[in-house]
């Protein structure tokens, strides 16, 4: 596919991991919280303290998701900024009498 340079799977993986394991473990501390294993206070700890952890590991695997020589000049992503840079920008401005958007009047904010 054309986004297979950019290897996407790393990218989606590094995000979902994170926030699948937050949500995880927090269900998980706040269940030990209701059989008083813990109290609300400790288990929130040790949530923070353990993520410390867990995003330092993800962190690791964004360097595999974001090498560094995609950003360099010769990269896929220099590539879709030059197809990137071709796109002409929306201008909002006043709406004219007969329906037509018109261009903002420099310097002026428009009364939209």
């Amino acid at each position: 596919t054309e986004l297979s340079p950019l290897r996407p799977k790393w990218k989606f993986w590094g995000a979902k991991v994170i926030v699948t394991i937050a949500s995880v473990q927090r269900l998980g501390l706040w269940s030990l919280t209701l059989v008083s294993l813990w109290t609300e206070n400790c288990a929130w700890y040790l949530h923070a303290y353990l993520l410390c952890f867990e995003t330092f590991l993800i962190s690791i695997m964004h360097f595999c998701a974001y090498p560094e020589k995609e950003f360099q000049a010769d990269g896929p992503l220099a590539q879709a900024g030059a197809a990137m840079s071709r796109v002409v920008p929306t201008v909002y401005g006043r709406v004219g009498e007969n329906g037509e958007g018109g261009q903002a009047d420099e310097g002026k904010v428009s009364d939209v």
